[in-house]
């Protein structure tokens, strides 16, 4: 006896567009219909994405006679005991622009923070329904960095705060009851922040299913943020879903047969800055040795340097007199900022810090009136030569030692005191 083999008809579809190329057992570009032989079991892979010109489709699911399978699962197997369908479920990527100051050209914020806008844009989403919405702020950083799951690292702003928020539904196309949606931004709490997941979460409601053509401004936000370290760029971003997954936590919708279904998308980000703080370096030094202790503003001992803010007006304060490092007594003489003398026994100097500055303690050894770092013959000559002289005359203030205004035998006797000293030692 001869016994006919059964046999059924496999029909391959792609819906959103056709021509997608389909492997397995059965392969071909859909649509196509193939013949299978009774209870054989084919299995067909459909790519994750497809590329038509410079739009791209992500697959969502398979249908398989009209029934819903697994979303993102690529693979699909059928057992051919009857005639079947099956759908290869595409989506068109539409694009979320998110802008900041920075891409609109607003310049950064200044010192400190302040308030800023982010706007958010839908481009080309079919069969949009609403959307959830994560706002993540990474500094200095790609957006590649930021979190795919809840509890991921993300560096929110410090002291960020909602101000105010507007939606433009108006703009989607043949949205329904339109006066009644509503968007809402919310601050997560505290615990939330300092744990790493998204500082801000917004949602807006439940309309029919409409088609985004172009780029359409959605929501307006308004926020306050005082950094806690001011000074570079923050990415604004929102994490894009890597399946079809509505529990994700950024997601566009569209409205269903089964419920609202995410739709694919790519972020643009973008971007606020914030004014990095304007600082000037201060160096501090004292000849003709160092180890001086300074006082004032930025106190120290010599040498060494400070960071100022700008504009900041420092004092600084050196000893009249005092023990070098070296166990010699020095007098101090004056301040020389920037190479500028100031005025003689002055032990204070004032600087407004506009720029970097150098400020340096002038000492005298004590008995050295000629400043050769050694006290000798030389200098008994030196003030001999000046008795009895005007101390505010040319240099004559060197022979000056006890700076009482008077050159006399009082100095003399300060230089004999002193013979054979010298700096450093």
């Amino acid at each position: 006896a001869e016994y006919a083999v059964r046999r059924h008809t496999l029909t391959v579809q792609s819906t959103s567009i056709t021509g997608v190329d389909i492997t397995g057992d059965k392969p071909g570009a859909t649509d196509y219909t193939a013949t299978c032989d009774d209870q054989d079991v084919v299995s067909l892979t459909a790519p994750e994405v497809v590329w038509r010109g410079d739009d791209s489709y992500i697959f969502i699911r398979w249908k398989r006679d009209e029934a819903d399978q697994m979303p993102g699962q690529t693979t699909v197997q059928i057992r051919m005991a009857a005639d079947h369908r099956v759908q290869a479920v595409y989506r068109r990527m539409g694009s979320v622009y998110i802008e900041g100051p920075d891409d609109r050209g607003e310049g950064p914020l200044p010192i400190g923070g302040g308030e800023f806008t982010v706007d958010i844009y839908a481009e080309d989403m079919l069969d949009f329904a609403g959307f959830n919405m994560a706002l993540e702020f990474a500094l200095n950083d790609a957006i590649d960095n930021f979190p795919i799951a809840m509890g991921g690292p993300v560096q929110p702003f410090a002291g960020m705060k909602i101000i105010r928020n507007e939606a433009f539904l108006p703009y989607v196309e043949g949205a329904s009851n339109v006066e009644k949606q509503v968007f809402s931004l919310i601050s997560k709490q505290q615990e939330w922040i300092e744990t790493g997941i998204a500082p801000m979460f917004g949602y807006w409601g439940d309309y029919t299913d409409k088609t985004i053509t172009g780029k359409t401004l959605l929501v307006t936000v308004t926020l306050e943020c005082t950094p806690a370290d001011p000074g570079g760029t923050y990415t604004i971003g929102s994490h894009t879903p890597t399946a079809p997954d509505f529990e994700e936590r950024t997601t566009f919708g569209s409205r269903g047969e089964t419920g609202i279904e995410a739709i694919p998308f790519e972020v643009i980000t973008g971007s606020v800055t914030i004014t990095a703080p304007v600082t000037h370096t201060l160096a501090v030094q004292s000849a003709p040795i160092a180890g001086f202790a300074i006082s004032g503003d930025k106190p120290g001992a010599t040498d060494y340097t400070a960071t100022c803010d700008d504009l900041d007006e420092i004092t600084l304060t050196a000893q009249p007199s005092a023990v070098g490092a070296d166990g010699n007594n020095y007098t101090f003489l004056f301040w020389s900022i920037d190479n500028q003398n100031g005025i003689l026994h002055e032990t204070s100097a004032l600087l407004l810090m506009d720029r970097d500055h150098n400020a340096e303690a002038v000492y005298n050894l004590l008995g050295d009136s000629n400043a050769d770092c050694i006290v000798n013959i030389l200098d008994l000559l030196f003030v001999r030569n000046r008795l009895q002289g005007d101390p505010t005359s040319g240099d004559n203030w060197r022979a000056d030692l006890n700076g009482d205004g008077i050159i006399n035998i009082l100095d003399l006797l300060g230089v004999r005191n002193e013979l054979q000293t010298g700096c450093g030692g």
